[in-house]
């Protein structure tokens, strides 16, 4: 039978998810893509194998019961908002003070905005140009830890690769460390 995996591509053959790994931008969340083919078609899985680096040569599919919501379809919780809050307000005041030095003069061209996190967690609201990508990273971490705390496995958001999973393993490593497959090398399968 055909389903949805998780599948992931990693520099390592024996991937863990750990709290002593984490990476700084997004801690122990975790990009997939959400492929739909058998999990004996090798090929298949390689196809849709979501690469984030250079050398992420291995494949891994994330072999749970799972669900996810849409990054669309979360509600703010406290945390969530705490963290938004801190990392994009000066951003949203800085994006507004540029808004209303372009229509100076006008006064019907500028309606300063409030800045509203729910907005900026559902990507409803686009608020200034992150131009390191920092900004988009700590927000697709807030959403993967905002899908935990409302119990789904992953959140379906977007990214320069499209539609990606990202799963928070915090507080559910050995859970989730326990359900990993090893496909393969990508360089072989698909090579």
């Amino acid at each position: 039978m055909t389903a949805l995996h998780l599948v992931h591509c990693s520099p390592v053959a024996d991937l863990k998810v750990t709290k002593a790994h984490a990476h700084a931008a997004f801690d122990c969340c975790l990009f997939f893509t959400g492929v739909e083919a058998d999990l004996d078609d090798a090929e298949a899985i390689c196809e849709g194998a979501y690469v984030t680096s250079i050398d992420g040569d291995h494949i891994h599919v994330l072999d749970v019961e799972w669900d996810y919501i849409a990054a669309r379809g979360l509600d703010l919780d406290e945390q969530a908002e705490r963290d938004i809050r801190k990392i994009f307000s000066q951003a949203w005041e800085a994006a507004e003070d540029r808004r209303e030095m372009e229509c100076e003069g006008d006064d019907r061209a500028f309606v300063r905005r409030e800045f509203d996190p729910t907005d900026i967690l559902r990507g409803d609201e686009e608020a200034f140009v992150d131009e390191d990508g920092k900004a988009s990273w700590a927000l697709q971490r807030i959403r993967a830890q905002t899908a935990r705390r409302a119990g789904y496995t992953a959140v379906k958001d977007w990214d320069e690769q499209g539609d990606v999973y990202i799963v928070d393993f915090a507080e559910r490593e050995n859970e989730l460390n326990a359900g990993w497959r090893y496909v393969g090398r990508y360089s072989e399968i698909c090579g």
